[in-house]
Parts: structure tokens; C-alpha cells; sequence
């Protein structure tokens, strides 16, 4: 994140909308905001074009060793959450992975409700 990112404040926007109650949301708060942000900022853009050759979306994705053979397990934790990296998509396999989704001790993940049951 950059500062003065206009992304990041059309997020925190989003947030203030949703916690209003003048916005809905179905799924994941954070990631669907994050989404809708981006789309305002740079899909509605004029200058879209210059936008799209500057940005990468990254995804989070569950690991699996056959997908990622050069990547450590993230064996963070036994919940589900605690199984994601983090990737670089592109046509070149195998993917990056820059770095881990949670961190080992987070919570779920080692830390605070690791053994929670819903």
C-alpha cells in the first residue's frame, strides 16, 4: 500500500458506507470491499489503460504441493484458513508465491480460536 493510495480510501469509504448501513454486502466484507474499491478507482477510470499495465492483483489460494512444488507447506495451523498462500497469477506455472496467508500463531492458525468448533 502506497500512501495517499486512492484505492485504500475508496476502501475505508466502502467501510464507512457498510457500517452505516447505507451499503450491503454479501461474502467477505474486507474482500469484497477491497474489490469494489478497485474496481471504482481503476475500472471507472479515464486513464484505465495506464492503470491495468501498473497493477497486479494477487490471489489467495489454498496450497497444495503438486500446484506448488517449490513451496514449503504453510502447515500453519489445523483450521482450513491457516492452508493459503498467496500467488502471483500468471501463464507461467508454477506460480509465485510471495509469501504466506496467515501467520503461524495468528488467530486460527496456533493463536487465539486454533481449536474453536462453530
Amino acid at each position: 500500500v502506497v500512501a495517499q493510495s486512492r484505492i485504500i480510501k475508496r476502501y475505508l469509504e466502502l467501510f464507512v458506507e457498510y457500517y452505516e448501513g447505507r451499503k450491503q454486502v454479501t461474502g467477505p466484507l474486507g474482500v469484497v470491499l477491497l474489490r469494489e474499491a478497485f474496481d471504482d478507482v481503476v475500472l471507472k477510470s479515464p486513464q484505465k489503460a495506464e492503470w491495468q499495465s501498473k497493477v497486479q492483483i494477487w490471489q489467495e489460494v489454498r496450497y497444495n504441493s503438486k500446484s506448488f512444488p517449490n513451496v514449503k507447506s504453510p502447515n500453519r495451523g489445523k483450521r482450513r484458513a491457516c492452508q493459503f498462500v498467496v500467488v502471483v497469477p500468471s501463464k507461467k506455472k508454477p506460480y509465485e508465491v510471495p509469501f504466506y496467508s496467515r501467520v503461524k500463531g495468528s488467530r486460527m492458525c496456533g493463536g487465539r480460536d486454533t481449536d474453536k468448533k462453530k
